[in-house]
């Protein structure tokens, strides 16, 4: 009902404008719908320029930035319907629609732009399993942010992270990931957050998983947990639902089943922002039993303090395992 009264509120609020300021309000709804996991109305906001969802876009009547804006939607989405659709040559297509809008950005000096659409680029690569032509893109795209510590560039080091660890190299991915750690602190992208706690958690599922390492397995859940509330407040369903079935998978494989299945009730029954913020006592009450072990992890994974603030007072106690 929301996605239905933000397009309706869309159309009512570009009425009478110019297609350049049409594209760019479309633009800016869609990159929030897709942040949200909402690929279906974010194509549906992008209506106007993008009628045919295997098609090209309509560029005509917009001025270069505008054209280079919704090529860059289009492609992005491109690549996220058919990463879900598992759609034969989506990619290939997104990939095309995105290097053109890349040129565009970087013919106009826009940087900010630019480095957003290579990290757009990468996911494609990656979603393709080529990660040296990621890691490429990747490289270009911080280059670009060298000095700024943006909301961008922890995005940015988040996929890189997610190559490495893709590509077996848990080593590298942890040090991009300790990098975006120390951004996050500053960040109030709920969204963004949960991402990383997601990956991270990835992290400790894999470490867990040769000697099946009850203490990794541990700090995995913490992770999810972490990634499910922030989900919550981002409004993901898509990936809230992904994340809370990896946090059943993780409690299955716990010793202490009754602990850990307690703390997943109290999670899942959760039904809004504030019903969690609500239920997070009880979660801290649980955590502070002693059946959260202190996580030790080879010398050369150096893991940063937990990054937020927020998390850290409601569920603080002296056995939090430092990254």
């Amino acid at each position: 009902m929301k996605l239905t009264a933000q397009l309706t509120a869309l159309r009512e609020e570009t009425r009478g404008l110019t297609p350049i300021e049409r594209a760019r309000r479309c633009c800016d709804l869609a990159k929030q719908m897709e942040k949200a996991g909402e690929y279906e109305a974010a194509c549906e906001a992008l209506s106007e320029f993008w009628p045919e969802r295997d098609g090209l876009p309509n560029l005509n009547d917009l001025d270069e930035p505008a054209k280079a804006l919704v090529l860059l939607r289009v492609g992005a989405l491109s690549g996220w319907r058919g990463s879900t659709d598992q759609a034969p040559g989506s990619q290939e297509s997104a990939k095309d629609l995105i290097t053109e809008s890349i040129r565009i950005f970087e013919r106009l000096g826009r940087t900010q732009n630019a480095a957003e659409a290579h990290g757009d680029l990468a996911l494609c690569y990656w979603r393709e399993g080529s990660y040296d032509e990621a890691r490429i893109h990747l490289t270009d795209a911080l280059s670009l942010l060298e000095n700024e510590n943006s909301d961008l560039k922890a995005v940015l080091l988040i996929r890189a992270g997610i190559v490495e660890v893709w590509a077996q190299k848990l080593n590298e991915g942890l040090s991009f990931y300790n990098q975006a750690a120390r951004l996050l602190d500053r960040s109030e992208d709920h969204a963004l957050k949960g991402t990383f706690h997601n990956e991270y958690g990835s992290v400790f599922r894999q470490l867990a998983a040769p000697e099946n390492r009850e203490d990794y397995l541990d700090r995995a859940l913490m992770e999810y947990t972490a990634a499910s509330f922030h989900f919550e407040l981002a409004g993901n369903s898509r990936y809230l639902a992904r994340v809370r079935t990896i946090l059943v998978i993780c409690s299955s494989r716990l010793g202490n089943m009754k602990k850990h299945t307690s703390i997943w009730i109290a999670l899942v029954t959760c039904s809004s922002h504030r019903t969690m913020s609500a239920r997070l006592p009880k979660l801290t009450t649980l955590a502070r039993e002693p059946c959260w072990p202190k996580v030790t992890l080879p010398k050369q994974n150096v893991l940063p303090e937990t990054p937020y603030a927020l998390w850290r007072k409601a569920t603080s106690r002296q056995s939090w395992p430092k990254r």
